[in-house]
């Protein structure tokens, strides 16, 4: 086995994964640190030790993610000299307000059911595919877009056939 890459959510899960990117099991590391403080730890040692971790890990990693833009200012006030480490991109947790632009009404497909995640037996997307027939009885422009990956692609696209659904489903 082997894999293209390894998202680490905590700096010694990071550094435990080292070995296998050494031994050519992982391509690439993702680090990503939920947040960042100076004093983790009151005690001094534990506290070195953690963020030793954490030096090590964003040196190891081949992207850094971070939550915020004040992990990395933290970072970069404790002594972190960027240039050293992978590169720092922010991945907010949730979204940010500002950035997101509503369309007015006008320019929204109502018709369109877009999926997005895991392609897993779990997720239930044979309850919507095997429902589309009944919606689109009552909503023919109904579609439904699935933008995923997982072991039950395959599944699905066969009940789509199977249901002569091809032309109201999509898989990206």
């Amino acid at each position: 086995f082997s894999y293209e890459i390894c998202i680490c959510c905590e700096n010694l899960s990071l550094i435990s994964i080292l070995v296998y990117r050494r031994l050519g099991l992982v391509k690439k590391i993702v680090y990503n640190s939920m947040d960042y403080v100076e004093l983790r730890f009151k005690n001094p040692i534990l506290n070195y030790i953690y963020h030793l971790m954490d030096r090590l890990a964003c040196k190891g990693s081949n992207v850094n993610w971070v939550g915020t833009k004040e992990q990395i200012i933290a970072r970069k006030k404790s002594g972190f000299k960027l240039e050293n480490y992978a590169k720092f991109e922010v991945i907010p947790n949730g979204y940010i307000n500002e950035e997101i632009k509503i369309s007015p009404a006008d320019k929204i497909n109502f018709y369109q059911l877009v999926f997005i995640g895991g392609v897993f037996k779990t997720t239930g997307l044979d309850l919507v595919v095997n429902s589309l027939p009944m919606l689109l009885k009552k909503i023919p422009k109904i579609r439904l877009i699935i933008i995923g990956k997982g072991g039950h692609e395959s599944v699905l696209k066969n009940l789509v056939k199977k249901l002569k659904l091809k032309k109201y489903v999509r898989f990206l």
